[in-house]
């Protein structure tokens, strides 16, 4: 269809398959006229006052389109025009716009698109494009075409598409993704800004592939579903190129990291069973047995209910459960284990543990020996530093754990060693929990945050620090208790703005309320002893001095200590 456009007619809308005749011009006139963008729709403007207008629906994106200029002295074919357009850098650079059929350069603007503080998805579309993020977070997509994508700064989501694609990288970059392809011939080129191969640091996160080259930890990059598609990738450093193949060949430490097995379950319950090398195992339907064996394994569920039950074997393994009630037994090796929802239970080992029992459930973790870090998250959890829920005099967690019970109404328990203990929002009993009978003291940091919140003393707990930081009003009525003393086994005094409670015949066991003379958040509203439950404690000016008093539950008796 061709459609005749007189010089003076004004605007004109036709389709890219259409032919354009027009009077009144001459090939001449192209110099002058100008080409511009409005979406995906090409603008020609045929004259200076801009008043002869024709806009072509489309033929940015179109890789069909058939349209020709036909001149009073000549034709523009749409081959020519392609490449007429091809070269002008007025609509194929562009910030804010998705790419076109050319090669272009795209940036994301800096504005707020109600995803996070600063989304906004970018898209190329066939040829070589040149995509470039803001400094916030954007999915940025290549598609056709050997590609070059850079994040900048902000957790981006990076799309190559089909081609072979560049990603540049430099520090400050945050941690990106990278979509793996899975197209043999397409290889993925990393191009990272200011750093040198010594800095390549690389680790594997079931499926995928975590690269870091700038030390910072937040500095990463992540290629997804790496170990199921293996694309090629080539890495361009500063000091050299080299492609992943060439570099663990070169390295045996990493070669030996990155070769993993994948194991995937079927919807039956069975028991999935791993080598004794690196294992990727993935339960996915009925009530699964999961036996990693040797090697630094990765265990996980995906998209169940049904429970699974996790035996991690040496190495230092990492597995994750799901929705039902898992239960976890870690092996030798520094393990990480998460729960995520169900009522799930968790029993560490010898070594250093990080155990997360994320998700709603009520959990159970046994962090066992070793320097353990026990997160409870939500749920009203039981967390021990110790292995065994009532353990003997000889066997008895001697490490340094960090358990923080998060939301909920938490039961911590630190076992021996100096422990930090954190009850976070809820209700919570902490028990520091003594060590002379065991290996030896353990001194204890506890913070029960918000809630009403209980500190559990016996034996001999040592030097303990009570920071309870929750509310200030007194809504909340959090105790301390020592089970074995009595009210007079007991000295309170102030150790500058802290409320010092010293045992008289144990020089080693205090415990210490740090900012309870300055802090209402940090008070402690009851104290509880063997022979005398709801004692208070509050300060009062005697000879010019604050003194502490101690005020019994009857209200008929008050001692100045």
């Amino acid at each position: 269809m061709t459609t005749v456009f007189t010089k003076g007619q004004g605007s004109l809308t036709i389709s890219a398959t259409e032919n354009i005749q027009l009077a009144g011009y001459k090939a001449a006139d192209l110099s002058t006229s100008m080409f511009s963008r409005l979406g995906s729709n090409l603008v020609i403007t045929l004259d200076n006052s801009g008043t002869d207008k024709i806009i072509v629906t489309n033929y940015l994106t179109d890789t069909d389109s058939t349209l020709t200029i036909q001149f009073e002295d000549a034709i523009l074919t749409s081959l020519e025009l392609d490449t007429y357009i091809a070269n002008n850098t007025a609509i194929t650079t562009y910030t804010g716009y998705d790419g076109t059929k050319f090669s272009d350069t795209l940036t994301a603007p800096v504005t707020n698109y109600g995803r996070g503080s600063d989304y906004r998805k970018i898209s190329g579309l066939a040829g070589d494009d040149t995509v470039i993020g803001s400094e916030k977070a954007n999915p940025l997509y290549g598609n056709e075409g050997n590609d070059t994508l850079i994040g900048n700064a902000g957790y981006d989501e990076l799309f190559g598409g089909e081609g072979t694609d560049t990603y540049i990288f430099a520090k400050g970059h945050e941690g990106d993704k990278i979509q793996s392809e899975t197209n043999a011939n397409d290889t993925t080129i990393l191009k990272f800004v200011g750093a040198n191969l010594a800095d390549l640091v690389l680790r594997v996160d079931f499926k995928h592939l975590i690269i870091q080259v700038y030390g910072d930890t937040t500095d990463s990059v992540t290629i997804t579903d790496y170990f199921a598609n293996k694309q090629p990738i080539t890495f361009v450093f500063e000091d050299r190129t080299i492609t992943l193949e060439e570099y663990l060949e070169a390295n045996s430490v990493f070669k030996k990291a990155l070769t993993v097995n994948i194991i995937d379950g079927t919807s039956a319950s069975e028991t999935l069973t791993g080598t004794e090398a690196n294992d990727i195992i993935y339960s996915q339907g009925g009530k699964d047995i999961v036996m990693a064996l040797a090697g630094d394994d990765q265990a996980t569920t995906i998209k169940k209910s049904a429970a699974t039950l996790f035996y991690m074997a040496s190495g230092n393994d990492i597995a994750v459960g799901g929705d039902s009630n898992d239960r976890f037994y870690l092996g030798v090796g520094n393990d990480k284990a998460q729960g995520n929802n169900g009522n799930d239970i968790i029993y560490g080992d010898d070594d250093s543990e990080a155990i997360k029992a994320t998700g709603g459930g009520n959990d159970i973790i046994y962090g066992g020996n070793g320097a353990d870090q026990i997160y409870g998250q939500f749920g009203d959890d039981i967390l021990y530093g110790n292995q065994d829920a009532n353990p003997s005099s000889t066997m008895r967690n001697p490490d340094n754990d960090m358990i923080d019970g998060g939301d909920g109404n938490d039961l911590l328990f630190g076992g021996v060693g100096h422990d930090n203990l954190f009850g976070g929002a809820g209700d919570d009993i902490l028990n520091g929990e003594s060590g002379d009978q065991y290996f030896s003291q353990g001194n204890d940091y506890l913070s029960g945050d918000w809630g009403a919140d209980s500190y559990v003393f016996s034996g001999a707990f040592g030097y303990d620090v009570v920071a309870d930081r929750g509310a200030s009003d007194n809504s909340e009525i959090d105790v301390i208790s020592f089970t074995d003393l009595n009210l007079s086994d007991v000295l309170f005094s102030l150790n500058g703005t802290n409320l010092l409670i010293s045992v008289v015949n144990n020089s080693k066991n205090f415990v210490e309320v740090v900012d309870f003379a300055t802090d209402a958040a940090n008070h402690i509203e009851q104290f509880n002893f063997k022979d005398q439950i709801g004692v208070g404690i509050s300060l009062v000016e005697y000879g010019g001095t604050m003194t502490v008093q101690v005020n019994l539950p009857t209200a008929t008796t008050t001692e100045i200590i």
